[in-house]
């Protein structure tokens, strides 16, 4: 049986599907982080929307981790609810091989 990692390391050699996986990659590592903080609380997509005075379906859409235009403000309303802060950095992006 193929695990997830084993279809996206064979996939990610493709130029196309490489450039469309690194696009997302961001906004998949914060829902992943959401989710992660969000479970070690205890918390249900609710609990946690009712906590951030938000809805349930906001909560899942960020956790989704396709939901591209996650304002600051609705990151850290969201943080502010599970008591954490978000870290946000930026770095000088790598040069892509010529081929």
């Amino acid at each position: 049986m193929k695990t997830l990692k084993s279809i996206i390391d064979k996939k990610i050699e493709n130029v196309e599907f490489r450039e469309a996986f690194n696009e997302y990659e961001k906004e998949f590592q914060i829902a992943r982080q959401i989710i992660k903080y969000r479970k070690k609380m205890g918390m249900t997509q609710t609990e946690l929307a009712k906590k951030a005075n938000t809805s349930q379906s906001a909560i899942a859409r960020l956790e989704s981790g396709v939901h591209q235009n996650i304002t600051l403000s609705f990151l850290n309303k969201v943080c502010n609810a599970m008591n954490i802060i978000p870290e946000i950095k930026f770095k000088k992006k790598q040069r892509r091989a010529v081929q």
